[in-house]
C-alpha cells in the first residue's frame, strides 16, 4: 500500500495530477486491504477534495462511511 501511496505523490510531484479515477482506485485498495482499512481510504477521500479534483465519486464517501 505504501508503494501504491508512494507512485500517487510521485505522479503530484512530477506535475501528473492524479485523476477522480486514480483516487477512487486507491480508496478500494484501502477499503479492501484489512491492513490498511476504511480510515486511510478516508484520507484519500480528504486529499481528492483537497487537491480539488471534480467528479463523481462523492458517493464513494458515503459508501466507506457506511462501511464503519
Amino acid at each position: 500500500m505504501d508503494s501504491v501511496l508512494a507512485l500517487v505523490r510521485e505522479m503530484t510531484h512530477a506535475g501528473i495530477e492524479p485523476t477522480e479515477s486514480t483516487y477512487f482506485a486507491v480508496m478500494l485498495v484501502c477499503r479492501n486491504n484489512p491492513n490498511v482499512g476504511v480510515a486511510r481510504a478516508m484520507d484519500v477521500y480528504e486529499a481528492m477534495v483537497a487537491n480539488s479534483v471534480n467528479g463523481t465519486c462523492f458517493f464513494g464517501y458515503f459508501y466507506f462511511r457506511m462501511s464503519n
